[in-house]
C-alpha cells in the first residue's frame, strides 16, 4: 500500500526524484530488524532497533556504480520493494556503503521500473539473497602490513571478485570494526575453543561432542559475528582433528548460518 502511494508521488513529479523526495520506506525497519536477529546485515554487530537504518542494496536516490557504468541517479523506483531492503547500522549504510553500487565492466543499467537483476551485475554481495557470504568472505588474524599489529581482518576468500568488492565498499575493516572483533574472540570465541581443544586433548568422545556442540552454538544466525567465529575456530582445530575423534566437523562455508 506505501509503496503504490510514494510510487504515484514519484512519478507526478515529471523529474528524476532525488533523496528528499523519496520517505516512507522506514514504516519497516522493526520488520527489518526482528527478520535479521536485530543484527546490521553487514557488520553482524547486534544494535537496537532505534539505531537503525533501513538500508537499500540498490542505492534509491543516487548511485554510484564504477568500474561498471558511469550511472549517477538511483534506483528511486525500488526503494519500497522488500527484495532491495536490509536493516543496517549506520556506520555501515552512511559512512561506508552510502550510495556505492559497484558494477562490472559491461553490465547494462535497469532502467527506470525496470525490475533486477536484468542485465546487470553487481559486484556486492546481497545479504538477503540465497548467496552465503561466508563463501566469499574470509576473516584471517593477520597484520595490514608487516610491523603492524594482528587483528582478525576480513579478506576475500579464495580470490573472491564478490568478496572483496564487499569488504571494501561496507567497511568490514575499519578501526572500529576491528577492535570489535578482536574483544568478541578474547571474551567468547576463545573460551570455547580453548574448551574444545582440552576436550580433544582428554580423548573422551563424550567430552570432545558436548564441547563440539557448545562451539557450533555461535555458529547460530541469532548470534553476533558468525562468520568471525567460524572462521576462528575452524583456524585453531582442523576439520581432520575432529573427524578422527568424532566422525565430524565444521560445516562447510555454504552451510553457516548467517
Amino acid at each position: 500500500t506505501r509503496r503504490s502511494a510514494e510510487l504515484a508521488k514519484l512519478m507526478a513529479l515529471g523529474r528524476t526524484p532525488t533523496k528528499d523526495d523519496i520517505e516512507g520506506y522506514a514504516i519497516v525497519g522493526e520488520e527489518l530488524w526482528r527478520a535479521q536477529h536485530r543484527k546490521c546485515c553487514y557488520c553482524e554487530m547486534i544494535i537496537k532497533k532505534k539505531f537503525h537504518d533501513v538500508e537499500h542494496y540498490r542505492p534509491k536516490a543516487s548511485a554510484n556504480c564504477a568500474p561498471g557504468c558511469t550511472r549517477a541517479y538511483g534506483y528511486w523506483w525500488l526503494a519500497w520493494t522488500w527484495e532491495n531492503l536490509l536493516f543496517a547500522c549506520p556506520c555501515c549504510n552512511r559512512s561506508e556503503k552510502n550510495d556505492l553500487f559497484p558494477l562490472e565492466a559491461g553490465s547494462i543499467p535497469l532502467n527506470d521500473h525496470q525490475a533486477p537483476p536484468g542485465q546487470e551485475k553487481p559486484l556486492l554481495l546481497n545479504p538477503a539473497d540465497s548467496i552465503n557470504p561466508v563463501e566469499h568472505i574470509e576473516f584471517v588474524y593477520c597484520a595490514q602490513s608487516k610491523g603492524q599489529p594482528k587483528h582478525w581482518r576480513a579478506t576475500a576468500r579464495n580470490g573472491s571478485q564478490l568478496g572483496h568488492f564487499s569488504q571494501t565498499t561496507f567497511g568490514l575493516n575499519t578501526d572500529e570494526l576491528l577492535e570489535l572483533r578482536d574483544d568478541y574472540y578474547d571474551k567468547t570465541i576463545k573460551h570455547r575453543i580453548d574448551e574444545l581443544q582440552k576436550a580433544l586433548t582428554s580423548k573422551k568422545k563424550n567430552a570432545i561432542k558436548q564441547q563440539f556442540d557448545e562451539a557450533l552454538r555461535l555458529l547460530k544466525a541469532a548470534q553476533p559475528f558468525v562468520a568471525l567465529s567460524y572462521d576462528a575456530m575452524r583456524q585453531a582445530i582442523p576439520d581432520s582433528e575432529l573427524q578422527a575423534a568424532i566422525g565430524k566437523g565444521w560445516p562447510q562455508p555454504a552451510a553457516v548460518p548467517t
